[in-house]
């Protein structure tokens, strides 16, 4: 006789499961923690062809978001390429992308204070398509000066928001890289 697992069982189950932008996150970060050098090399290459990138987009639970998780996953190698830290902060990276960017520039002029900084935001919250090339040399930057990236999780949450016509990702970035996070 088999058994169907009751309402409170499944329910638990779902609740226990990450969020899909988590769980590409711990996925990605497994690759650098087991020393996945082979599908680090293909997320590197941003290819749907790949067996990496097909693993990556496959945490999206809506196929329209496929290509947020991909370049979340080639950003994501972008930074740890090369790089043998397991320190979490690093892996997993922490705020949002603007709140990233104020980490960015020598100590007297970081973020908005440096001109670097401020043009690179600039072509980031520009409207319209996934701003890859800002990302890229946003993330490059960062990876440069050692300084930790914005969190991969919320990373690709925000890139599936991105086309919202409200433009609230570009709006969030925008307070947490120009208003500094202060607790009371």
């Amino acid at each position: 006789m088999t058994t169907t697992p009751t309402t409170s069982t499944a329910t638990a189950t779902a609740r226990s499961a990450p969020e899909p932008h988590r769980a590409l996150a711990n996925w990605l970060a497994a690759r650098v923690r087991t020393h996945d050098r082979e599908t680090i090399g293909q997320l590197l290459r941003n290819d749907p062809r790949t067996q990496g990138w097909q693993q990556a987009t496959a945490f999206a639970a809506d196929p329209r978001h496929r290509q947020a998780y991909g370049a979340t996953a080639w950003l994501y190698a972008l930074y740890h390429r090369g790089i043998h830290t397991l320190d979490e902060r690093y892996l997993y990276g922490s705020g949002d992308v603007g709140r990233a960017l104020r980490r960015l520039g020598p100590p007297q002029g970081r973020g908005p204070k440096n001109t670097g900084c401020r043009r690179l935001y600039e072509r980031l919250v520009t409207h319209g398509p996934l701003p890859l090339t800002a990302l890229d040399q946003a993330v490059s930057w960062m990876r440069s000066q050692g300084r930790i990236p914005p969190s991969f999780s919320q990373l690709a949450h925000d890139l599936t928001a991105w086309p919202d016509p409200q433009r609230p990702i570009q709006h969030a970035w925008a307070h947490s890289f120009f208003i500094a996070k202060t607790t009371p």
